[in-house]
């Protein structure tokens, strides 16, 4: 733990004890989550696993495609005709597009919904785990003070911490020790519940982008690419070719916004600590990748804006096509930074598990004094994160209020 550096370190987090990555990641992690440490994205940005940016949009995408027709009447009345003459144009088919397209819309009020229940229940569970650690604390304080013993375990002498050693527990003082199981299996059970909450968001995330992704992006592509080789008129082909570049380069882009994103953890033993801010969700080189595909997709909207009206199902797919490149990869970041929470809390989950059956180890004063400083070292970063907590569930719901 001493050689670790606090900021942009480039030890690994996996040379951390489980006690020392419980003692340390949830407070950092935290402090990232809520902006009190600086990272490559604006604090005015962060939310809570989902951006202020990407609910907006979000919201915006979902009002959109939940007015498109899904009666094959509605949908020849959009498109002005009753066949094009394309098996992928029909408007059989784009009524069958439409279905999928506000099915998947429809998911994320589960997802925001979902977000919103997950940040009440960390400010929750931090209120409760300080509260509890700190029931366990002063039981052994209690033991202590019952064999008059005063100080830390730092001020102990050779001599003293040999005599502490020799210190045996009694059997009304091993039946407290005993109880104190009690309280680390209510910390374990809160830790474990809340990981199935984080992993529950976590998959409506990555049901909501591999959707996007797997489904409806290639739908639309295929019915794009019917319409370019249909041999309609073509004074958009120009534009169109245009478009086709640009979106090539964002879907680059995104993928490369992926990749970078993806890259601040890779299982429990997680790799270097200091990829959590220079690189991942918080990175410098993420942050600037999505700038710069949103600059290209503000130019292709410049672009589409001449071929807007050349015709109705060119504009229809086309604005589909907008609406898809700008969502694409938004909820990936949830999904990975849930990823990391759940990653994070599993430490912790593991350190209570240890310490209980460390408990079944302890006879004497002094390995019970060792315990329960390891225990506070634990405990305590949590006066902090439970004002951390406080702040991004407040932050969060004022974000996603109607």
């Amino acid at each position: 733990m001493n050689n670790l550096k606090r900021e942009g370190d480039s030890e690994s987090i996996e040379n951390l004890s489980v006690h020392g990555a419980a003692s340390y990641l949830p407070e950092q992690y935290l402090k990232l989550m809520s902006g009190a440490t600086p990272s490559g994205v604006d604090k005015k940005e962060l939310g809570f696993l989902i951006r202020r940016g990407d609910i907006a949009n979000t919201r915006q995408y979902v009002r959109h495609v939940q007015t498109l027709p899904t009666s094959l009447k509605a949908v020849r009345k959009l498109l002005n005709y009753e066949s094009f003459g394309v098996p992928e144009l029909e408007p059989e088919s784009i009524t069958k597009m439409h279905v999928s397209i506000v099915a998947h819309a429809n998911t994320w009020s589960a997802l925001e919904t979902g977000t919103k229940e997950l940040a009440r229940q960390l400010e929750k569970f931090s209120s409760e785990f300080l509260l509890f650690g700190n029931a366990l604390l002063d039981l052994i304080k209690e033991v202590e003070l019952g064999r008059r013993l005063t100080g830390t375990l730092e001020d102990l002498t050779g001599p003293e911490l040999q005599r502490l050693s020799q210190m045996l527990l009694s059997a009304t003082e091993k039946s407290v020790v005993s109880s104190l199981k009690t309280y680390l299996n209510m910390l374990e059970l809160r830790t474990q519940n809340f990981i199935k909450q984080v992993s529950e968001v976590e998959k409506l995330a990555s049901m909501f982008e591999i959707t996007l992704t797997d489904d409806l992006i290639p739908t639309l592509q295929i019915k794009l690419s019917a319409y370019k080789y249909s041999g309609k008129p073509g004074e958009r082909e120009e534009w169109m070719d245009q478009i086709e570049e640009l979106d090539d380069q964002i879907e680059i882009l995104s993928a490369t916004y992926k990749k970078l994103v993806g890259l601040a953890f890779s299982g429990v033993a997680a790799g270097p600590l200091g990829l959590i801010i220079t690189g991942g969700v918080f990175g410098d080189k993420a942050e600037k990748c999505r700038k710069q595909k949103n600059q290209l997709i503000e130019q292709r909207k410049a672009v589409r804006e001449k071929v807007k009206e050349s015709d109705r199902i060119s504009d229809l797919l086309d604005g589909l096509q907008q609406q898809f490149v700008d969502l694409q990869g938004r909820m990936f970041s949830a999904e990975v930074g849930a990823k990391q929470l759940s990653q994070v809390w599993a430490y912790i989950a593991r350190y209570l598990e240890e310490a209980r059956d460390e408990l079944d180890q302890v006879d004497n004063m002094a390995e019970l004094h060792l315990f329960a400083l390891n225990l506070s070292l634990v405990i305590n970063p949590w006066r902090s994160i439970k004002d951390y907590s406080a702040q991004i569930s407040n932050a969060f719901n004022e974000l996603i209020k109607p």
